[in-house]
């Protein structure tokens, strides 16, 4: 598990340190820097994954992140290494919670889209160096008729493609694999992957019910979407992902990646709310609290008080689930502040900014 990870010169920050917990979450202002936390973990993996860190470069571009050149890289007020030197320099540091401490230096190229690094220490005593880190970022694929395969991602890796490409395909081919019980919905069929991911689908879905059939003569798969008699719709019928909304279709990623993760690995999801009814976004947080507890180290970025509420309330019935919040504005001093989580989930902080619209406009709307 990571327990502490630095960025200096990187982007937003000139030099910011993260402490991070069994689920952190990143909130805060749009462009506030944290998706940067994000991007700069995915950087180093998918430099890991190309072997390009084995020969002394970094890929700034690639299946997780596209960053640009060293000029979209670099902090505008970065901080030189030395005094007496002004080159400018990134560094990454990650220190995992056996206190080993790995540092990158990575070396300045305004134009370069492969940057030189050097790495002190070793990256394969973190989530990083395994094949168990996953990101599903934002911009996942929508409904689609047809669906990538690829025995790469869902058999060997056992991801899904950053874009969650591979959920459909991920669900055909391991779809009778039992789910830990720790993350099981208690009103699934069964513990098997596909019961359990209807099951916590239908929270925002009621009576949800998905299948996914294999094209012969292709690498594709196909999904299709039931509603178990709910909504006036019979439970026999049907029906194309495109026709049934986004929410079932964005969703589905993450809840399979938490349904799959295996412990001591590491799962960063990007604005898992997105598409989804409220008491979806708050179901989900309780998975991924769940699924934190069950040794699978979290990081999400949200906007959501619904997702916020949830993993509070996780952290209140889920013995011993630590849960680390950061509030990202650029009026505060360093850009960000820590909140921290008590196990009855109260808040330590709630500086002006956090989840209060709300509140705001409730009290304009009440107002003689």
């Amino acid at each position: 598990m990571l327990e502490y990870f630095t960025i200096r010169n990187f982007k937003r920050f000139e030099s910011a340190t993260f402490r991070l917990e069994d689920c952190t979450l990143l909130t805060g202002m749009n462009g506030a820097g944290k998706s940067t936390v994000i991007q700069a973990l995915s950087l180093i993996r998918q430099s890991l994954e190309s072997d390009a860190i084995k020969h002394g470069s970094l890929d700034l571009n690639g299946k997780y992140v596209q960053i640009g050149t060293g000029r979209d890289a670099l902090c505008e007020d970065f901080q030189p290494l030395y005094d007496n030197d002004e080159r400018p320099y990134i560094e990454f540091a990650l220190t995992s919670d056996s206190g080993t401490r790995t540092r990158l230096l990575i070396d300045y190229e305004a134009s370069a889209d492969h940057l030189n690094v050097s790495v002190d220490g070793p990256l394969d005593d973190t989530p990083i160096g395994s094949f168990g880190y996953q990101h599903v970022r934002a911009d996942r694929v929508g409904p689609e008729v047809v669906s990538a395969h690829s025995f790469e991602h869902t058999e060997r890796q056992k991801t899904l493609g950053a874009r969650g490409e591979y959920a459909v395909d991920m669900l055909g081919a391991a779809g009778d694999l039992h789910v830990s019980e720790r993350r099981r919905h208690i009103e699934a069929l069964s513990g098997t992957l596909l019961d359990q991911t209807n099951a916590w689908l239908g929270e925002a879905c009621p009576g949800v019910t998905l299948g996914v059939h294999s094209i012969p003569n292709t690498d594709s798969v196909r999904l299709d979407v039931g509603f178990g008699g709910t909504a006036g719709l019979s439970a026999s019928n049907r029906f194309r992902p495109t026709n049934v909304g986004f929410g079932v279709a964005y969703a589905l990623p993450i809840v399979i990646a938490c349904l799959t993760a295996q412990p001591g690995s590491l799962l960063a999801i990007e604005n898992p709310e997105a598409h989804l009814h409220p008491r979806g976004q708050s179901k989900l947080a309780e998975l991924c609290g769940a699924t934190a507890a069950d040794g699978v180290q979290l990081l999400v970025e949200s906007h959501s008080d619904h997702f916020l509420n949830g993993l509070r309330l996780a952290v209140k019935q889920i013995e011993d689930l630590k849960i680390q919040v950061y509030y990202f504005d650029p009026s505060i001093s360093d850009g960000y502040m820590a909140i921290d989580v008590d196990n009855r989930g109260m808040l330590s902080d709630w500086p002006a900014g956090f989840f209060d619209e709300a509140t705001r406009l409730l009290s304009q709307i009440v107002r003689p």
